[in-house]
């Protein structure tokens, strides 16, 4: 199960659903149509492939991204990376 929360803050979760196997790694991202919204998706390191939802709902992977075997031994990680400042910026 995922549990997440529709807010940014703790407590209880707002809502689950049902998204990879057993020894999946979770991450979050604006996945399929770009719209502000992160959705799930997991890396599968037994196939080394990444499997995202483009909505916040339960179901098979809407795209599935193979990570390579040229990147043996890399760990994957999710975030937004820019090559300079962006507006709002005020270290790195």
């Amino acid at each position: 199960f995922f549990y997440y929360r529709n807010s940014l803050d703790t407590g209880v979760a707002s809502d689950e659903i049902f998204f990879g196997d057993p020894g999946d790694r979770f991450v979050a991202g604006d996945w399929g149509v770009v719209d502000g919204k992160d959705t799930p998706a997991v890396f599968r390191p037994g196939d080394r492939t990444f499997y995202l939802r483009d909505t916040l709902t339960q179901g098979v992977a809407d795209e599935q991204i193979p990570f390579g075997a040229e990147r043996q031994g890399f760990i994957p990680v999710a975030g937004v990376f820019t090559d300079g400042f962006e507006s709002g910026d005020v270290t790195r």
